[in-house]
């Protein structure tokens, strides 16, 4: 299994890993859903209110708002929590390849280039 730890992923954004700067983090999710080993983000006030629930392995939240974060979860803090998750998504995210197969419903014009 791939991934980076959050202190590697808080210097390739640009951020400060405050915590728990070995945690391994190999996909991405909603401050609501993510899991252990996801980074997630907070760059609106109305989801504030889901930081105390959180289960994230990391979240880049504004320093400001770094205290709010549970104590298991890493904290990566950046003036542009929202910016700084623009340039980490990418390097966690990793789509699983198509199979290639076309449903067998599928309708398609027959002057359509693929």
């Amino acid at each position: 299994m791939g991934g980076v730890t959050a202190a590697q992923l808080a210097s390739a954004i640009g951020a400060e890993c405050l915590s728990h700067p070995n945690r391994k983090l190999v996909d991405v999710g909603t401050i609501e859903t993510a899991c252990d080993s996801q980074l997630s983000f907070v760059d609106n006030s109305k989801y504030t209110k889901y930081l105390a629930a959180c289960h994230a392995g990391a979240v880049i939240v504004h320093p400001s708002l770094a205290a709010q974060v549970p104590s298991h979860v890493a904290v990566l803090t950046s003036a542009t929590p929202g910016a700084a998750y623009a340039k980490a998504a990418p390097l966690l995210f990793h789509p699983q390849p198509g199979t290639g197969a076309v449903h067998a419903q599928a309708v398609g014009r027959t002057s359509a280039k693929l």
